[in-house]
């Protein structure tokens, strides 16, 4: 939740630094909400880089 103040201020470097922890430890710890919501600010991020071509990220099937 601590990377929404970095999507609410436009900060996409610093979005994606706590984005990608955050998802990391909610998919080691069996949070597939909060993974979900870091997907989705992955993608929001990546285009606001202009990145828009491609899927921004892999998609991962959760078995818990």
């Amino acid at each position: 939740w601590g990377a929404m103040s970095y999507l609410h201020r436009g900060d996409v470097d610093g979005l994606l630094v706590r984005v990608q922890e955050g998802r990391r430890l909610a998919l080691q710890h069996g949070f597939a909400y909060v993974a979900a919501i870091g997907l989705i600010s992955t993608g929001w991020a990546l285009s606001r880089r202009g990145i828009t071509t491609q899927p921004p990220v892999r998609l991962v099937m959760w078995s818990f």
